[in-house]
């Protein structure tokens, strides 16, 4: 009777290690494949959704490819011409889902763009935008205001580090950033009817609103997220 005891026990613990390491081996993790390591993938090209004459002698482009986690940084190029580099790491949570450049000190005319995704490994992915058009307008109105939101709390709460972005259906584009106060001022919009879009990497929704700018004079507008 005892030595049944004493083998009825030897099988149970066999029995339950077996059943431990097969518990273990199927919780335990596995190493993530090569393919979904960061810089296996070709950056995609990004998308570009404004393209226009901003003020004196400017143009504004702004893309989305922010969810994109292959690409490193980007850069914009003028007829062929490097001109500008922008750093996603440094760059883009700033500006939540859209990136913008802004090319300055232009002439009037008419330019050709390109704007080139750079993957974490070097390699390129491109979109061309033809034709954008830059004119020097006089004269222009300006927008100004503040953003805010005060749904959380009941309290007014400023949303600094704002993009903003004006545009019309002529081509006209303004840009600027809020300040720590949600202060915020777009200069030299031609007269005319204008969407404008708020957007902030902590807000999940964008804001927007539309404003009509007269010349010689300032549209001012208080905005609530």
């Amino acid at each position: 009777m005892k030595n049944r005891i004493i083998f009825s026990i030897f099988i149970f613990i066999i029995i339950f290690s077996g059943c431990s390491t097969e518990i273990e081996q199927d919780i335990a993790p596995t190493a993530p494949s090569a393919s979904y390591k960061a810089g296996t993938y070709t950056p995609s090209a990004p998308t570009i959704t404004r393209a226009g004459s901003y003020g004196a002698l400017k143009v504004v482009i702004q893309w989305d490819n922010f969810f994109d986690k292959s690409v490193a940084s980007y850069n914009i190029y003028r007829n062929s011409t490097l001109v500008g580099s922008i750093d996603k790491e440094d760059n883009g949570p700033e500006d939540g889902q859209y990136y913008f450049y802004v090319d300055t000190a232009l002439v009037t005319g008419s330019y050709d763009y390109k704007v080139e995704s750079i993957g974490l490994n070097g390699e390129k992915a491109s979109t061309i935008i033809n034709s954008v058009g830059c004119t020097n307008y006089s004269p222009t109105g300006n927008l100004a205001g503040t953003y805010f939101d005060d749904w959380f709390t009941g309290q007014r709460f400023y949303i600094g580090g704002a993009s903003i972005i004006a545009y019309n259906g002529s081509g006209n584009v303004g840009y600027c950033k809020s300040d720590a106060e949600g202060n915020f001022s777009i200069n030299g919009l031609p007269a005319g009817t204008y969407s404008v879009d708020f957007y902030h990497p902590h807000y999940f929704f964008s804001t927007f609103i539309t404003v009509t700018i007269t010349d010689n004079q300032t549209k001012t507008t208080n905005v609530e997220y």
